[in-house]
């Protein structure tokens, strides 16, 4: 299945629930005091992890697991970003696709058609994608806040529900599990209503190097 197709069929919020709630920095009301105080402190120190990261590319595993399938459908893929505007989700296979984003700018890649070039001002379905990503990959995290409820999920981890009846439709729940050493997000999972979930697994991060232009103008690195 393409990347625009997938995006279309989960709507908005799946993708970006994929790369998902990575520093989310606002107290869920429905804890206790204590689980606050330990939410505050956890909360906090990802944020200082965050904080030193303005660009970082890891591998991942991603797991569709659906009711009708004994199963997982399996992918995998790569993402990477550098902030503020710069993004590339890829799948590498089993079948090869590529979203990029670049400021207002965008590309779709797939080994079935040509690359597709598109502005954001005048693509409304990749606009809202966009605005998604950014929404938990830029930095602003109060407007997160604003949007989802946290609590503690063990020692490292969250577990985030939407406040708003149009991303609970297809998102339930989020629940993400951090490195405890490096604070960054080893596995999200994101639950749909009606049981069937997505698991990404995180792994093979690059923190702050130099990534060629060409990853974020072209389907091809070079």
């Amino acid at each position: 299945m393409e990347l625009h197709t997938v995006l279309k069929r989960y709507g908005r919020g799946l993708f970006l629930l994929s790369v998902l709630a990575f520093y989310c920095l606002f107290l869920s009301p429905l804890t206790s005091r204590a689980d606050k105080v330990e939410l505050t402190d956890f909360l906090a120190e990802v944020q200082a992890a965050a904080d030193q990261v303005t660009s970082f590319s890891s591998k991942f595993t991603q797991e569709r697991h659906l009711a009708l399938f004994a199963k997982p459908v399996i992918f995998h893929g790569r993402l990477t970003i550098v902030r503020p505007e710069k993004l590339r989700w890829e799948f590498t296979d089993p079948v090869p696709s590529i979203l990029v984003f670049n400021g207002g700018n965008g590309l779709r890649c797939s080994d079935q058609s040509p690359p597709v070039h598109f502005e954001l001002a005048s693509d409304p379905v990749m606009k809202t994608v966009a605005e998604q990503l950014w929404l938990w990959l830029g930095g602003d995290y109060s407007k997160i806040g604003k949007r989802y409820l946290m609590e503690m999920k063990g020692v490292s981890g969250l577990i985030i529900t939407p406040k708003e009846k149009s991303i609970g439709e297809y998102i339930a729940a989020v629940h993400i599990d951090f490195n405890s050493e490096t604070k960054q997000p080893s596995q999200v999972d994101i639950i749909e209503p009606g049981g069937d979930f997505t698991r990404i697994i995180f792994h093979s991060y690059t923190l702050n190097s130099e990534l060629p232009d060409a990853l974020f103008t072209r389907c091809g690195e070079k």
